[in-house]
């Protein structure tokens, strides 16, 4: 069979680690920047598990995908867990910021609209 792109080998997709794509997000509110990044699979398995075990108390979603995403200049995670709750009490319209800024580099708005208009 012919490609029309090099095979890629075992230590070229394991080199794409490095290549998790971030987007600064001005927060007005706190004096500065963070730094929100794409989601990798990890994360993405870690908010599925999170969504299944809180199946009736989802108060602190928004604050498990902050705690997730939100990453220092060396694409870290900012926050550890034991920073959710606390996550959770700030405010709405901060968090509303680097929420969409998450929707955005994780194609969730995407994948929403085209949920929408397959049911229309």
């Amino acid at each position: 069979m012919k490609f029309s792109k090099k095979m890629l080998s075992r230590e070229d997709v394991l080199s794409q680690v490095k290549n998790i794509k971030n987007t600064p997000v001005d927060i007005e509110e706190w004096g500065g920047t963070v730094f929100v990044r794409e989601m990798t699979a990890g994360d993405f398995c870690e908010w599925q598990g999170y969504l299944l075990n809180a199946s009736s108390d989802k108060s602190q979603a928004r604050a498990f995908l902050i705690y997730l995403t939100v990453v220092n200049d060396k694409n870290e995670r900012l926050f550890t867990k034991d920073d959710i709750a606390t996550l959770s009490n700030l405010s709405f319209l901060t968090t509303q910021l680097i929420s969409d800024a998450i929707d955005k580099m994780n194609g969730f708005k995407e994948a929403d609209e085209q949920e929408e208009t397959s049911k229309n």
